[in-house]
């Protein structure tokens, strides 16, 4: 009798990568989850998320390697300062009365 043979799943590991706001745990952006075989690299790189900017500090675990270990990933942003529109002021320069500037 043959012994079934029993179709060979690929290991796959996962990464969800997280989107906080920075010195919290507020969801900016819903959450993505990476998977791939194991062993094969990974190197995440933040999104951008309107009216926030990535504080610019890379998590120690951004980039690797799947594994049988689920890994979370988070990168965290700060507000973009939006200062306003500066605005022009002109200031005319006294003439006389024949359109001449004064002496």
């Amino acid at each position: 009798m043959k012994a079934s043979q029993q179709p060979v799943e690929s290991l796959l590991g996962q990464v969800t990568v997280n989107y906080y706001l920075a010195g919290t745990q507020q969801k900016l952006a819903p959450s993505v989850v990476h998977q791939g075989d194991y062993a094969t690299a990974y190197d995440l790189q933040p999104q951008l998320i309107p009216g926030y900017q990535w504080n610019e500090q890379s998590p120690t675990n951004g980039w690797g390697q799947y594994g049988p270990t689920d890994v979370q990933v988070s990168f965290y942003y700060v507000p973009t300062l939006i200062l306003p529109r500066r605005s022009t002021l002109t200031i005319a320069a006294p003439t006389t009365d024949e359109g001449q500037l004064p002496h």
